[in-house]
This record gives C-alpha cells, structure tokens and sequence, in this order.
C-alpha cells in the first residue's frame, strides 16, 4: 500500500547548499498542491559543522518529522556516517559517488546505494545539490517542469548562462536516476492547488503585522536574523518603524522605550 507521504533529508557542511535545496523542494511539494513541514538543524554559521535539512509532504496535512526518511541526499561523507541507517526499507542515499563512500555497513536496514557520478553530470561542483534534487524527482514521481521553475526563479537575477547551467545539472540528475533506478513509487497525490510556504520567522514577523505592531528593534543573530530580513523591506510598508541596533542591550531599551510612550513594540 502506498504510504503517500514522503520524506527527504539533507545534510552537509555549512556552504554545501543545503538551504537551497531545502527551500527549491519545498516550493516544488507546494506548488504541486502537497502540504510541507520542515524542520532545519544548523550549528552557528560562525563555528560551521554539520547542517541537517528533515522535510516530509504529503496530500494530507503534515505535523511532524516521522523518525526515518525515505531519501537522504547526502552532500558530505559526514551525513553519509551519521544518517544512512536512518532511511526506510528500499529508499536510498543520493551522493557524489566520485567524492564519497557508501559502505556496507551503511546499507544495513535495506537502503539502496545510488551514486551519481558528478564529474560526469555537473560541470561546476558546486551543482552537485542540483543534480541529486533532479534526481530526487524522477524517484519521487515529481514533474522536472517543477524544479526547473523554482531554479529559473532563484538564480533568475543572475547571468542567464548561471540557470543554464543549473538546468542542464537538474535534467542531469533526472535522466540518470531514470536509466538506473525505479521509481520508489510513494504514491504522492499531487493537484493545482497553490500552497503558501514561510519559514517560522516570517510566521512571526506576519503575526507582529497582523497584531498591529509599530515598532521592531533588534540586532542580528541566528536564529532570529530572519525576522529582521522579512520586516526591513515590509514592514514601512504597513507603517512598522524597524532599526537595526548596535547590540542587542540597545535593542531592548528601544523597544521598553518605544512601548513606555504607548506604542506596541517589539
């Protein structure tokens, strides 16, 4: 029986691209009418380490992260050593076989070894994110047309020859995994409905909006850095006054003055 959802993990050092794809397939799921929940463990980006991206879709809503994946797209040796007896039963670990090793030891609960060979599929390293999400599609049943939309989106602001190149390493990855694997056969119901995708921070830079809040000071730091990129450029635009302070003792004082003078701050 199909189980109809499915479960992807990603990891990999920090610059891998791990938020690219993440962000890429969770459009993709969206915009193919699934629902999307996902959940991104990273270290400090001062210190780097080892970045985990957990997403799982389905036709029907989604709450939580189930304790295996059915595909993990391994971007480092790392999460190959730390995630590979975490995929379920005839999922598999999509890598860079040219750089990394899946052992025995690795495919011990029944995942499939699929290596792609990057020397031969990307022309740019740094695409070897993009060739596994090609490849990822044609294992989950999803259409390519999809990727290669949320790719001209993302890279569109730069050379045209950049989306070209990405595009060429998405069907890449897509035809390989086609004339190599089947399909997993997840059995995703997918429809035209048009889904809204937002990280938590922008659900509460949305919510302090919707509440009414006039006044947003803070000063950048992972995690909360993203309420700052979402209220820069929207909120003037719904009469918020944002700064950015000099540390966060002055962030804390603005806003207890702010909310002193009778102005709903945060």
């Amino acid at each position: 029986m199909k189980r109809k959802t499915v479960s992807v993990w990603v990891g990999g050092a920090a610059g891998d691209g791990i938020a690219s794809v993440g962000e890429s397939l969770a459009k993709i799921f969206a915009r193919n009418g699934l629902h999307v929940y996902a959940y991104n463990s990273y270290q400090s980006v001062i210190r780097g380490g080892h970045t985990w991206w957990q997403m799982r879709a389905g036709s029907e809503k989604v709450y939580t992260q189930p304790e295996n994946c059915d595909l993990l797209i391994a971007l480092n040796q790392d999460s190959i050593d730390r995630h590979a007896l975490g995929i379920e039963k005839g999922g598999g670990i999509l890598y860079n076989s040219d750089k990394l090793q899946v052992r025995p030891e690795h495919l011990a609960n029944g995942a499939q070894n699929m290596g792609l060979p990057m020397l031969k599929l990307a022309k740019l390293p740094i695409m070897q994110n993009t060739v596994a999400t090609g490849a990822f599609m044609f294992l989950t049943d999803l259409p390519l047309e999809s990727l290669e939309k949320a790719l001209t989106e993302r890279f569109g602001k730069k050379k045209p020859e950049v989306v070209q190149l990405n595009l060429e390493a998405a069907r890449a990855g897509y035809d390989y995994a086609k004339a190599h694997w089947k399909s997993l056969e997840i059995g995703l119901q997918l429809n035209k409905t048009q889904r809204l995708v937002m990280t938590g921070n922008q659900a509460i830079a949305v919510g302090a909006l919707a509440a009414n809040c006039k006044f947003y000071s803070a000063y950048p730091m992972t995690p909360a850095s993203g309420i700052m990129h979402f209220l820069a450029p929207n909120g003037p635009k719904n009469g918020m006054v944002m700064k950015q302070c000099e540390d966060e003792i002055a962030s804390m004082a603005m806003a207890v003055g702010a909310g002193q003078m009778g102005v709903r701050a945060m």
